[in-house]
């Protein structure tokens, strides 16, 4: 997503202080993109503390974008209520590298599309 760092575009990594974080960060967010995998539904923190929070978020004008990055059970969780931004049911892992890097590239300009000039 590297060329969409236009100055509105932020892109955020947690780290020991997360939670802290987390909250900042959804106070000033407009876009939530979560690139979903098994071991990130795995994460207790992620499913009961940060899905949590998004959703909450989401009632306050937050837009979740989730992208199915290799098979999980994102139906076991409030993801199934949300439209992903790729068909889940061929996540990127399962695509070859071009195949993926299009996906990417159509996935980056709905994001894109988010953002009013």
């Amino acid at each position: 997503m590297s060329p969409l760092k236009f100055g509105r575009i932020r892109t955020f990594g947690w780290d020991n202080v997360g939670v802290k974080r987390l909250t900042v960060a959804l106070t000033s967010a407009k876009v939530a993109v979560l690139l979903v995998t098994h071991k990130f539904l795995a994460s207790d923190f992620i499913v009961e503390y940060e899905l949590r929070n998004l959703l909450g978020a989401q009632r306050q004008g937050v837009v979740i974008v989730w992208i199915a990055v290799s098979a999980s059970l994102y139906m076991e969780t409030s993801l199934k209520d949300l439209q992903a931004a790729n068909d889940p049911s061929h996540p990127l892992d399962t695509l070859t590298d071009a195949e993926a890097m299009q996906e990417l590239a159509l996935i980056a300009q709905k994001i894109k599309q988010l953002f009013p000039k």
